[in-house]
């Protein structure tokens, strides 16, 4: 039977020979393959049509090249009945491989794990809930608030591209706005204000989500943090608030809509909105042995 692979050409650090590299290594094993290379904006109809393609009757490995959120596009889209995904990073921080194959191994490796031990693991996610349409998941974050905008530049950084990134900063001119104000109902009974929320899937936190609030006295203090969470890591930042729960609501009484990104993608989210910690929510083949 024939295994499919996915790649996303776009991805931060899949080589532009990786069709190449990917058929020698599978033609090497003698394992009958169809890879597909498709840009990010394709990835979704791919997934569906192989989706249709495929009779199996029990899951078969399909190999996805690419960063967090093409991993978490194929968890959302690829029928978990035909296919059991096996995740090659392609990204920037490759956050969700990390948490499903461990630390510090080459994709070649990987790869070469899943395919002789076929093993799967459990991995977590977060589900926005929404009053106004179909659930929404994340697998390694969700940012809220206005300073979900630094996802954009922050890519620009990441490939030593300063002055492009100040330039989206810049065109950004609202991302320091304090409004709108969002309400925090945590799941153990307190409530909080804040500008903008971010809600992490930790993999060492197997119950409850990683949460850091961020809510600034002045525009200069919120630029301060923004700043340091763009150029760093926002765990190392003082200012922003931390808690660790299972469920939270957001709310806002000035806007009914925000900013957010899920797993990287930037988009636009309706409040109010639930957010449920689901844990072992989905399997995927991991390199662990």
């Amino acid at each position: 039977m024939t295994m499919y692979a996915i790649v996303n050409m776009l991805a931060k650090t899949v080589p532009d020979d990786a069709k190449a590299q990917l058929g020698a290594f599978l033609e090497e094993r003698n394992i009958q393959h169809e890879i597909l290379c498709v840009e990010p904006d394709d990835l979704c109809n791919m997934f569906e049509d192989i989706n249709q393609r495929t009779t199996a009757t029990q899951a078969m490995p399909c190999i996805v090249w690419g960063g967090d959120g093409t991993i978490a596009c194929a968890l959302e889209n690829l029928s978990p009945k035909k296919f059991s995904i096996i995740a090659l990073p392609g990204g920037t921080m490759n956050l969700l491989h990390r948490t499903i194959h461990g630390e510090g191994a080459d994709w070649q490796t990987i790869l070469d794990n899943c395919l002789v031990a076929n093993e799967s693991v459990n991995i977590s996610r977060g589900c926005l809930q929404k009053k106004d349409g179909e659930d929404l998941h994340f697998y390694v974050a969700t940012l809220l608030g206005k300073l979900a905008q630094l996802a954009i530049p922050r890519e620009e950084l990441r490939e030593n591209n300063l002055i492009s990134a100040v330039s989206e900063m810049v065109a950004t001119d609202d991302v320091l706005d304090l409004d709108p104000i969002l309400e925090i109902q945590l799941s153990n009974g307190k409530s909080y204000q804040a500008s903008a929320i971010g809600v992490g899937v930790d993999k060492s936190i197997p119950h409850a989500f990683d949460i850091g609030m961020i809510n600034p006295d002045s525009i200069l203090d919120l630029a301060s943090i923004g700043l340091q969470s763009f150029i760093g890591d926002w765990h190392d930042v003082d200012e922003i608030d931390r808690f660790r729960v299972p469920y939270l609501t957001v709310i806002s009484d000035e806007s009914n809509e925000i900013d957010a990104t899920l797993d990287g993608e930037f988009q636009k989210l309706s409040l109010p909105i639930d957010i449920v910690f689901e844990p072992a929510a989905v399997k995927v083949v991991s390199a662990k042995l």
